[in-house]
């Protein structure tokens, strides 16, 4: 969805930006290429856990407004999917010692066999450097 936001640039200092229809998001980047590159990483964080998906509200709206008197404007499009996170079933192949071994541990910290590999899983992924949402290219 596009989202308008509004950047900000003071001179030796880096391209601010505002996602003012996600209140209080805001990012920066050393060019302005890189500051709108980090707009979806910034509303991600910033609604990590919120219910309320938030609504685009016209370009217009926010061009006019005094609060961002300076700026410029510009559309960037969020991809608020991340909000969408509903429990998914999935299918895996294992050896039945291998699921048997994942079970014992997964009692030992009181928890079922799917929590336990979740969560095995993305403390792995946390350990080689890469993270639990799609990464962009």
């Amino acid at each position: 969805m596009l989202f308008p936001v509004v950047v900000h640039k003071e001179k030796r200092s880096d391209y601010g930006v505002v996602i003012p229809d996600v209140p209080g998001c805001f990012t920066a980047g050393k060019t302005l290429d890189e500051a709108l590159r980090n707009v979806q990483e910034a509303v991600e964080v910033h609604l990590h856990g919120a219910a309320d998906v938030p609504f685009a509200s016209s370009a217009d709206f926010w061009l006019k407004h005094p609060d961002f008197k300076g700026g410029s404007l510009h559309m960037v499009d969020i991809d608020l999917g991340f909000m969408k996170d509903e429990t998914v079933r999935i299918n895996i192949t294992a050896k039945r010692s291998q699921l048997a071994a994942i079970d014992r541990a997964a009692r030992s910290v009181e928890m079922d066999r799917s929590a336990y590999l979740v969560s095995a899983a993305l403390t792995q992924s946390k350990m080689i450097g890469t993270s639990s949402r799609t990464k962009r290219k």
